[in-house]
């Protein structure tokens, strides 16, 4: 193919010239364009599902010029289309030949004009749709879904004596999807709060704030054990091994008269409840003697 290639997609491009409406006027009256098509037109088939990206295209691209020239029609080029390939084994082949095919019944449609007669196209289709390949498959289950779309019920019955394993595959692509296999949040019930949203005081209270990743009365401790932090009493003393106690004992015993006084001054002079805050900066600094 490589060889092939250089001179072979010239002469495509001087074909598309020769079916060109401007070339064929003088012609319009002569049977020659059409008498002339049997001695190319299966080699373009044929490298329609080359293995060279290039040649395939334009190849289908050749092809499809003929079908829709005048002195050519869909109706001469349809046969070649729709005979048997040669090897299904072959991935490119079969997706090349089932993708021009699907671009004909898309453009010409189906009937007895367009020479893509219902029963013909099922036939070199619906085999297809068990092909080795997966890009084969879709291909092929894709085209005869188009088809079905057209007559549900008559096509529906052709494929059952064309190829009735098929008709499980085409109906499993119809179906809608299942619900419960798309939905990822069905688990709890409970609807999430938007992202970057306030945790806002609510019904649930402490339960947002622990649905949010933050437990309960994280804030007001976090807060305590920085002002423990600051006074100096983030920890124990440490006794020497003398069994004195070293000079952090006299910083801790600081930070506590330090925190008394802070705590009796925001209290009041005659008030002794304390709040959440204070108790809890309280056991702290207790459990920290």
């Amino acid at each position: 193919m490589p060889a092939v290639v250089p001179v072979y997609l010239p002469a495509l491009s001087l074909l598309a010239t020769i079916y060109s409406f401007d070339f064929l006027t003088p012609f319009s009256s002569s049977q020659l364009p059409k008498a002339a098509i049997p001695l190319f037109t299966q080699q373009l088939v044929f490298r329609s599902g080359s293995s060279n990206v290039r040649a395939r295209e334009e190849s289908s691209n050749a092809l499809l010029h003929l079908a829709r020239c005048q002195a050519v029609g869909s109706a001469t080029i349809a046969p070649w289309i729709l005979k048997p390939l040669s090897n299904t084994k072959q991935a490119h082949a079969v997706v090349g030949r089932l993708e021009l095919l699907r671009t004909l019944v898309a453009e010409f449609g189906v009937s007895a004009e367009s020479g893509l007669e219902v029963p013909e196209v099922l036939n070199f289709t619906c085999p297809l749709c068990e092909a080795a390949s997966g890009a084969a498959r879709d291909a092929a289950v894709g085209l005869a879904l188009d088809v079905r779309a057209i007559d549900p019920l008559r096509v529906d019955a052709l494929i059952d004596n064309i190829k009735p394993s098929i008709t499980a595959l085409l109906k499993a692509r119809l179906a809608p999807a299942d619900p419960k296999t798309i939905s990822g949040l069905s688990v709890s019930g409970r609807k999430l709060p938007p992202i970057g949203a306030s945790h806002a005081a609510s019904d649930t209270g402490d339960e947002v704030n622990a649905f949010a990743g933050t437990p309960p009365g994280y804030d007001a401790r976090a807060r305590a054990r920085a002002t423990a932090s600051e006074l100096g009493a983030r920890g124990p003393p440490i006794a020497s091994k003398k069994g004195g106690v070293k000079s952090k004992t006299k910083v801790v015993i600081e930070g506590d008269a330090l925190l008394a006084s802070s705590l009796v001054g925001n209290a009041g002079a005659l008030s002794f409840e304390q709040s959440e805050e204070e108790k809890l900066m309280a056991e702290i600094l207790e459990d920290t003697k």
